[in-house]
């Protein structure tokens, strides 16, 4: 019972996965998200039967662990927020710009460029230029945004 539900939690994070992708590429969503309003009802259904058969409810509990988390982002200014703030070491720490666009291999450069330009002036992240240029490795001048005439290498989340 608890496999179950650990396999079923996988497959619905899964398929959110694959909904995000999809949101972000533009094709059709419809039958993904009604096959993880499915799962979801199997998921609570699987964790009902296993509290009435009198398994632990640490156990369940962790086996069911983010099937009911927060959806993922479903606008690329949301991942691309979500995905900074994943990257970053800590709270408020910088990521450099080849990270970021290395993690999000699926939005095209110019359109992260646009969301990071407006994300920057919406105050949501911050961009600057490496300080150290001398010390940046290629990939890393390679993927600086030119924001006001600057290349910037590097955003935070504040």
């Amino acid at each position: 019972m608890i496999q179950g539900i650990a396999t079923t939690a996988r497959q619905i994070a899964d398929m959110e996965a694959d909904l995000a992708a999809r949101r972000l590429a533009g094709r059709p969503t419809r039958l993904a998200e009604t096959r993880i309003a499915t799962a979801r009802q199997a998921l609570a259904h699987l964790v009902d039967v296993a509290h009435e058969g009198g398994l632990p409810a640490a156990e369940i509990e962790a086996a069911a662990q983010g099937w009911d988390a927060e959806p993922e982002p479903t606008t690329v200014d949301d991942l691309v927020v979500a995905t900074v703030t994943e990257l970053a070491a800590e709270a408020g720490a910088w990521v450099h710009m080849v990270r970021l666009r290395t993690a999000l291999p699926q939005v095209p450069r110019a359109a992260l460029d646009d969301v990071l330009r407006r994300l920057d002036r919406g105050s949501r992240v911050v961009i600057a230029p490496e300080s150290a240029q001398w010390c940046a490795t290629a990939d890393e001048l390679a993927a600086a945004i030119r924001i006001g005439g600057q290349d910037k290498h590097l955003v935070c989340v504040e």
